[in-house]
């Protein structure tokens, strides 16, 4: 399964870095994509999740494929408006 996360501060740095590791494990599912609109808080996540492709916008996450599933960790007043974007893609949040 792959999983990309958007926004990528300190909630994601420090709750779901560790929160995806026994998920991740198992080498079923894998975080494909990261983004943010400060680039660098997307870098320092990737840290993490090597193989993932780094982006300030999200819709750079469905040029190669549609992720499983998209975990929305932003501030509140976008979450509407990006998972609706997301489920239109065919994305579970």
């Amino acid at each position: 399964m792959d999983i990309a996360i958007v926004g990528c501060g300190a909630v994601t740095q420090f709750l779901y870095v560790k929160a995806l590791e026994p998920i991740l494990a198992s080498g079923m599912h894998k975080v494909s994509h990261l983004v943010d609109p400060n680039i660098e808080n997307a870098r320092k996540v990737q840290l993490n999740f090597k193989d993932a492709k780094v982006s300030s916008n999200l819709n750079d996450i469905y040029r190669d494929s549609i992720p499983d599933l998209v975990i929305v960790a932003t501030p509140h007043k976008v979450h509407s408006e990006i998972t609706i974007a997301c489920l239109d893609h065919g994305s579970n949040v």
